[in-house]
Parts: C-alpha cells; structure tokens; sequence
C-alpha cells in the first residue's frame, strides 16, 4: 500500500504541475515540462517496483502505472513534441495495462479521463501517420501509372476484343489470370480455376451470375487494395486501377440479377 500511495502522490504532483505549466501565459517552461515528465517516469517506476527493488507485479499498482503511462505518452505527444514513436509507444502501454487490470478484477476505465485521453491522441496519431502515408502514395502513383501505360493499354485491348460488356468482363478475368495473377498463390489458383470453369456456351442466366460472382467476390478481394499493399508500389498501384475495371463491370452486371 505505500507503494500505492507513493504512485497517487507524485500523479497528483505532476497533474498539478501539468496544469500551472499550460494555463500560464508566458511562453512555455521546458525545463518544467521535463521536469513533469521524469515526476511521471517516477510514478511508472514505483509502481512496476523499480525504486525499492521489488519487481512483483501487484495488482493494485496496475490503475497507477497505465495512468502515468498514458499522462506520460500524452505529455510527450502535447506538449514536449520531440518524439511521436515514443508517444505512441507509451500510449498502447497504457491500454494494454488497462486492459491486463480488467483481466485481473473486471473493472474498466472507458470513462477514466486519462484512458480517454490516451486513446483520443493514438487515434490523432494513427490519422496523421494514415494521411501522411496516402500523400505519399499519391505522390509517388502519377509516375507509377506512367511506367504501367504499357500493362493497362494491354488489358484494354483484351477487353476491347469485344462490344459486349459481359464478354469484356470474361477476357478481363482471363487476362488478369494469366498477366497479373494475385500475389497470393493459392488465392490466384483459386480464380485462376473458377475463372477456366466458366462456361460462356452454357446456361445465359446461370453463366452471368457465376461471372459477376467470381468478380464481385473472388476478384475484388484478390485485388482489393488492403491485401496488396505488402508487394510494393507497382503493384499497388495496378491493383487500384484493376479494382476499377472489376467494379465497372461488376457494377453493369447487377442489371440481369
């Protein structure tokens, strides 16, 4: 218990600390921030033991330790700001901990202003690490698309083999088969069978839904952009313009359901 208690006092300190550091209006102390960060990093280490050499894991101290944690990766993501990663790395230390104190008793800390807190920056730094990554792939995706000219020309002609759009869809699926199989092995012998099991010749009704089945299902996920982001920018990029041929015709096929 007086570990417990050692961790309450230098949280409260530093939540007092915290709060005369932002609602001044001088320009901001940093040697003070840094000071409440190591009050925070003081509260973590009483309650994982460090200080007194007891490393057990108590229960009790788990409450304590995600809230520094999340005080702490808040702190560092607002107001010092010179190191996202570790923001971000105390601020899922601070959830798992909460979530191993639910496993322990039941309780939650949803409504915890410190686990709101935590979770309200994770997602502020989960959407600019998003954004920043797709500026980055528009950047880079006029070029790409450039370099593809060639590939995309190819699978236009093999369309334009035929007026039908039904007819178009299959040498779509044909081509793409054979030229850009998907990454994954098993899902491209997957299509790649269903693809050959299609019967033009046969049943009109039956075949059409059996086409816009293998593209709205097989197709569409094979090429969808989260399954192909691991295989480089090339790739990524004519699985985009590939997932607009198979929603085109997709789309065209929904009229005979």
């Amino acid at each position: 218990m007086e570990r417990r208690a050692r961790c309450l006092q230098l949280l409260s300190e530093a939540t007092l600390a915290r709060t005369r550091l932002l609602d001044g209006d001088d320009e901001l102390n940093m040697d003070e921030a840094w000071r409440i960060a190591d009050i925070l990093m003081a509260a973590i280490n009483t309650a994982q033991g460090n200080e007194d050499g007891d490393s057990s894991q108590v229960a009790g101290c788990l409450e304590e330790e995600a809230t520094a944690t999340a005080l702490l990766g808040v702190f560092h993501y607002r107001v010092l700001k010179c190191n996202e990663d570790r923001a971000r790395k105390l601020l899922m230390q601070s959830i798992q901990l909460a979530a191993a104190h639910t496993d322990l008793d039941g309780r939650t800390f949803f409504t915890a202003d410190w686990y709101q807190e935590a979770k309200a920056a994770l997602e502020e730094i989960r959407r600019k690490r998003e954004a920043y990554d797709d500026a980055e792939f528009r950047k880079q995706r006029a070029p790409m698309l450039e370099k593809l000219k060639p590939d995309l020309e190819a699978m236009e002609a093999q369309m334009k083999r035929s007026e039908s759009k039904r007819t178009q869809a299959l040498y779509l699926l044909q081509y793409l088969v054979t030229a850009h199989p998907p990454k994954k092995s098993s899902v491209a012998t997957s299509l790649k069978n269903k693809v050959d099991q299609l019967d033009p010749d046969g049943d009109s009704g039956e075949y059409t839904k059996a086409l816009r089945r293998i593209l709205a299902r097989e197709a569409a996920l094979a090429y969808h952009s989260d399954k192909n982001k691991d295989y480089g920018m090339e790739w990524a990029v004519l699985s985009e313009e590939i997932i607009k041929y198979i929603n085109r015709y997709n789309s065209f096929l929904k009229d005979f359901d």
